[in-house]
């Protein structure tokens, strides 16, 4: 690694005015090395002096309104373009505003230089292209795709250049709604590419029960989405009028259970406690119910499709029959909102898990605990999700170690021989199963920014996915490989 810069603001121009949006590498006249940020109400221009890079606050005069910049780009030695956002593009010489340009009806959000021009991308949902001299040559309007964005505001554009490397072909924009698109220059036609969830939390995802190519997610953006795993895109998806927390498959792979509610702020929602009984190739509402008032953390069928169940925030699980939707049961022995919820293989019985680290068993036909849990020890799980437990005890670290992370989900493999866990750092761990030693061997992977909401085997235990609460990404993980290099 090179020598560590400190930063280092000086005299009257160093003083904050708020929150920093971008910073850029740029050159001055002299080449001497640059960076320039920009955010509330300023443009500040970094010098290096010494080992010190001091700042220096961009002078606007008369020329431009002093206001809130959002991205900017270096164009040439010493020349700058900084997005505002009233919608105007401000062009720097020096630390010296030089002339102001109207680019957008609303802010500017992203600007990108090429040796073939600018491209600038607004709330306004146009995407527009300048010259290397700032003339403007086209203008595109993401509304007018063939599949229009969910919303149109541009966050992000990048450019594309020809074998020339001196002109603009194509043109990716990725909007509010995370949605990417690719743009022709020439003919102007916008093909979608890849979209994705867009706003809150990401923590429903459940694999489907045969196709080891399919799986599904939702989330707080009240989005549905199937996706596939060979093609790596959305296949199928659908809105509802609620956040959405907690999947499962129907046996047969048709229906999706979908438990609704939750928010980042832990208000409540007015379909907290409500559950979907979602018809998969359709993308329908078969049917919706509530007997929860608290939102839904895990939900799932039985492994003969005849019931299934949802696991509240309430600390209780109620159990319906799966033919006329009506409630059969509720459980309600646990102290704490629950987290994960397995049926057996013969489909009578739920061991759940609650946030106290208490893990239950009840009986699925009037909901009844068993106070003798040794009275199910050799009772199978069709699925093992719930994080405590004899077969997954060593896949916690040892309770001396410090700053340990703290795990968040975990998933058997459907052959029983591996097991999955996602931690709050955003980690994904592979172990053996059972896992019964603090000191077990695992292989780690990391690529989540901050914690993942749930991990889960895909139906022939080739892949796993993982997503992350926070940055919603959807992360799919080749098992083969890493399963290889585990201790016996």
């Amino acid at each position: 690694m090179g020598q560590q810069r400190a930063w280092q603001a000086t005299g009257k121009g160093g003083r904050g005015f708020g929150h920093v949006f971008f910073a850029e590498f740029s050159h001055s006249d002299d080449d001497e090395l640059r960076v320039i940020t920009g955010g509330v109400g300023h443009v500040k221009f970094w010098a290096l002096n010494g080992r010190l890079f001091n700042a220096r606050m961009g002078l606007f005069g008369k020329v431009g309104k002093r206001q809130t910049m959002l991205c900017g780009t270096a164009i040439a030695a010493a020349r700058f373009v900084s997005g505002g956002v009233s919608g105007h593009l401000y062009v720097w010489k020096g630390r010296w505003l030089e002339k102001t340009l109207r680019a957008h009806q609303r802010c500017v959000n992203s600007v990108h230089h090429t040796a073939g021009g600018l491209v600038t991308g607004g709330k306004d949902g146009f995407v527009k292209l300048w010259s290397t001299q700032l003339a403007h040559l086209k203008t595109f309007d993401l509304s007018e795709a063939t599949v229009p964005p969910l919303l149109r505001g541009v966050r992000s554009v990048c450019a594309s250049l020809d074998v020339t490397g001196s002109e603009v072909i194509k043109i990716a924009a990725v909007t509010a709604g995370s949605e990417v698109y690719e743009i022709s220059r020439e003919s102007g036609s916008m093909m979608l590419l890849q979209e994705g969830h867009f706003s809150g939390q990401l923590w429903g995802l459940a694999a489907h029960p045969t196709d080891g190519d399919i799986f599904a997610t939702a989330g707080d953006d009240h989005s549905i989405r199937v996706w596939s795993v060979s093609l790596g895109v959305m296949l199928r998806k659908a809105y509802v009028d609620g956040t959405c927390r907690a999947l499962g498959w129907s046996p047969d792979g048709r229906l999706l259970l979908i438990g609704m509610g939750g928010s980042i702020g832990c208000e409540r929602t007015r379909k907290d406690g409500t559950f979907l009984i979602f018809d998969v190739y359709n993308m329908e509402i078969l049917y919706e119910g509530r007997d929860s008032r608290s939102w839904i953390r895990a939900c799932c069928f039985s492994p003969d499709g005849k019931t299934f169940a949802v696991a509240s925030t309430d600390n209780k699980i109620y159990i319906y029959d799966s033919k006329s939707y009506g409630l059969k049961a509720k459980a309600q022995k646990h102290n704490s909102p629950l987290v994960a919820l397995d049926f057996s293989e013969d489909s009578n019985y739920v061991q759940s898990a609650s946030e106290d680290n208490e893990l239950l068993y009840h009986s699925v036909g009037d909901g009844l605990p068993f106070t003798v849990q040794a009275q199910l020890k050799h009772i199978k799980w069709s699925q093992y999700t719930c994080p405590f437990g004899w077969p997954v005890q060593g896949a916690w670290p040892p309770v001396a170690e410090e700053n340990a992370a703290t795990l968040t989900s975990l998933h058997r493999s459907h052959d029983r021989t591996l097991l999955v866990t996602a931690d709050d750092a955003g980690n994904v761990k592979l172990f053996r199963y059972p896992t019964l030693s603090k000191q077990a061997g695992y292989k780690l992977v990391s690529g989540h920014v901050g914690g993942i909401s749930c991990v889960r085997f895909t139906a022939d235990d080739a892949h796993i996915v993982s997503i992350g609460k926070g940055d919603r990404a959807i992360f799919v993980w080749k098992v083969d490989e890493a399963a290889d290099g585990l201790p016996p």
